[in-house]
């Protein structure tokens, strides 16, 4: 067996490698190191500091500590394509990207997995596990076939809950899963920090990293104003129709969001937004009850497990109505567009989801990264219904689909609605 760490140059994939050789001090000779470059320099570098080549001496000397062999990847343009175009172009639309979610599954087990790795498994520090489990029909409610117990590799959550990636790693197919080993998968974040120190590792005491993986020390406004400009707009109160101030462009904004809006009375907190007369419209807190939504509309699922093997299923034809009838509540251009050519393999995608409304116990989603899941239901194979409602549910965000600590999958958010519309 073979294996590659890829390093980024923190703690957390440091402290990866040195665990994992330190457990399989057998397989020292074969592991190998990737530090994967994606920050954009030729774009940056004249405005904002540029963090890659700290992050490199980092990686630099914790390989030549432990006799790791070191190999550098230029990803720059692959990023910029598969990444940064889709965040600017969900932002234009109106949409709250996910960046990170699209870069593991696009690029660091995507093209890294495919055109750079020869290893048999690949290694990281995300705090997330990978288990292999044997399924039935009658133990797994995503069993789609009918077919004797056997083996499949799972998604699960870390034990670190307030460090749980497994948000950013639903959009990873089982057949990715086979070839990934997370070292961390059973530590906490201060137990990789106690462990760091104890190894006296040249990144035991760096910050950890804040915000988008490609931004670096960059603030996201930062980035979004270099792309996109501002353009002055209008914030406008949804219970009366008053205009309370205004703003520099809704691709700024997200629902849900309360800070940065400027206002005085608050809290405001962003509840829709208007592309085409580029408004944003808010509502206080002590109105907040009328702004939470029950239900999400759901469009291109991935599972995590092969018992799900059907990828970017479509919206049926009432979920396109929904989005067309919404203009005016989160994003009125994106859902028209997506609900409506996003057709691949329909038919299975429902009949997969159809086995899964059979069997909803322990059903529970996340609407973003952080450590709150929602006790949640299928109510069609496209919408689910919260136990509680939620006043952030932004379209171009993903939804992930748990029970209990297993990670089932995820889909895209194309709108939010109570139950009753």
């Amino acid at each position: 067996m073979k294996y590659t760490m890829l390093l980024s140059g923190g703690v957390d994939s440091s402290t990866a490698l040195v665990r994992f050789l330190r457990t399989n001090p057998h397989l020292k000779n074969a592991v190998e190191a990737i530090y994967l470059k994606i920050w954009l320099e030729d774009e940056f570098d004249s405005l904002f500091d540029c963090p890659w080549q700290e992050d490199l001496s980092f990686v630099r000397k914790t390989c030549a500590r432990f006799g790791v062999p070191l190999r550098e990847v230029n990803l720059q343009r692959e990023y910029h394509q598969h990444v940064i175009a889709h965040t600017l172009d969900e932002l234009r639309k109106g949409a709250t990207p996910s960046p990170d979610l699209r870069c593991n599954s696009e690029i660091k087990f995507g093209l890294i997995m495919d055109h750079f790795v020869e290893s048999d498994k690949v290694l990281t520090g995300h705090y997330a596990a990978i288990r292999t489990h044997a399924t039935t029909q009658s133990e797994c409610i995503l069993n789609t076939r009918d077919r004797a117990t056997q083996s499949q590799v799972g998604l699960y959550c870390s034990v670190d809950s307030t460090k749980d990636q497994t948000y950013f790693l639903s959009r990873l197919t089982a057949r990715q899963l086979e070839r990934i080993e997370f070292p961390l998968a059973d530590m906490t974040k201060t137990q990789v920090r106690a462990f760091a120190a104890m190894h006296d590792l040249p990144s035991a005491k760096r910050k950890d990293s804040q915000g988008i993986c490609f931004l670096g020390n960059v603030p996201y406004r930062q980035f979004i104003a270099y792309h996109l400009g501002k353009k002055r707009g209008k914030i406008v109160s949804v219970n009366d129709g008053a205009v309370l101030g205004y703003h520099d462009g809704y691709w700024f904004y997200t629902i849900g969001q309360r800070t940065g809006l400027g206002l005085g009375g608050g809290p405001w907190y962003v509840s829709e937004k208007n592309v085409e007369e580029n408004t944003i419209y808010v509502v206080h807190q002590n109105s907040l009850e009328q702004a939470r939504k029950h239900v999400v509309v759901l469009d291109d699922y991935n599972w995590c497990s092969a018992d799900f093997d059907t990828h970017h299923g479509a919206v049926s034809d009432n979920v396109t109505a929904f989005a067309k009838t919404n203009d005016k509540t989160n994003n009125k251009t994106n859902n028209k567009t997506d609900a409506m050519t996003n057709t691949k393999d329909k038919k299975s995608t429902n009949a997969s989801i159809s086995t899964m409304l059979q069997n909803q116990d322990d059903l529970e989603v996340k609407l973003r990264h952080g450590p709150t899941r929602i006790r949640a239901r299928f109510i069609s194979p496209h919408s689910v219904e919260l136990a509680q409602g939620d006043v952030g549910i932004a379209t171009g965000q993903y939804c992930v689909i748990y029970q209990k600590d297993h990670v089932l999958g995820s889909a895209r958010i194309i709108g939010a609605k109570n139950q009753e519309q």
